[in-house]
């Protein structure tokens, strides 16, 4: 297994930061977390698409 780059480490943090605060708000956006840490291929717009769609739920749940 090789050393992780500085930015592969800082996106894989705020992707847990964000699993975990789906977990607590919504399931769904927890799923789709769990999806990514799997995809490789396609892992930065994952990523984004994952967090950006995390947000919007937390967002409409708080109100």
């Amino acid at each position: 297994m090789r050393p992780l780059s500085g930015r592969v480490f800082v996106s894989f943090a705020l992707a847990m930061v964000s699993f975990i605060d789906s977990v607590i708000e919504t399931p769904i956006a927890a799923v789709g977390l769990l999806l990514h840490i799997n995809i490789d291929k396609f892992r930065r717009i994952t990523f984004f698409a994952i967090l950006n769609l995390s947000g919007a739920i937390s967002t409409a749940h708080r109100g």
